[in-house]
């Protein structure tokens, strides 16, 4: 959900991207966390990734693995079916 440039932050379950709210994502209830703690800034560094699972609260992902690099990213997508408002093929 965090791609490089951004800083992210989840606080009272929900969402905040640049610090701005994202409603794009479902609720999922989790513990507040921001990539502040991940980096010095809080700005994801270029060619790194902050990744979360969608079991929020049994997920290994960038809150306890940190930032993925883009050369360990390997998998590709065709279809977006959430959220329903971006529903369609991947061009």
């Amino acid at each position: 959900i965090g791609l490089p440039g951004e800083i992210i932050e989840y606080k009272d379950n929900q969402l905040y991207i640049n610090n701005k709210l994202n409603n794009d994502i479902i609720d999922y209830p989790t513990d507040d966390f921001a990539t502040t703690e991940l980096t010095e800034n809080g700005v994801i560094p270029n060619d790194r990734y902050f990744v979360l699972g969608d079991n929020r609260n049994n997920s290994a992902d960038s809150r306890i693995i940190g930032l993925i690099d883009k050369n360990k990213i390997i998998g590709k997508t065709n279809l977006i079916i959430f959220p329903f408002k971006h529903f369609g093929v991947v061009k």
